[in-house]
């Protein structure tokens, strides 16, 4: 197995605004499985100007494929 830290692009969307962003991920490959895709967890969001200007409360982190609810609070992003 071999874990590695990448960037993936992210749209932040909710409460009526919609945000590209970037997104810190483990990635996850396992070794002599070429053709079984790699997993992708803990998802972190990297703190712009643009995601520090969303409203507080509830938005959705829409990053390859998934949804991962999210709550905006004191400048932070924390899964719900």
């Amino acid at each position: 197995m071999k874990i590695y830290n990448v960037m993936l692009p992210g749209t932040l969307v909710g409460q009526g605004h919609e945000v590209n962003c970037q997104v810190s991920s483990i990635q996850t490959t396992l070794d002599g499985a070429p053709s079984i895709p790699p997993e992708y967890s803990d998802f972190s969001i990297m703190n712009s100007d643009a995601t520090a200007r969303l409203p507080e409360g509830d938005h959705e982190l829409l990053v390859r494929g998934e949804r991962v609810s999210l709550r905006h609070k004191n400048g932070k992003y924390h899964r719900r």
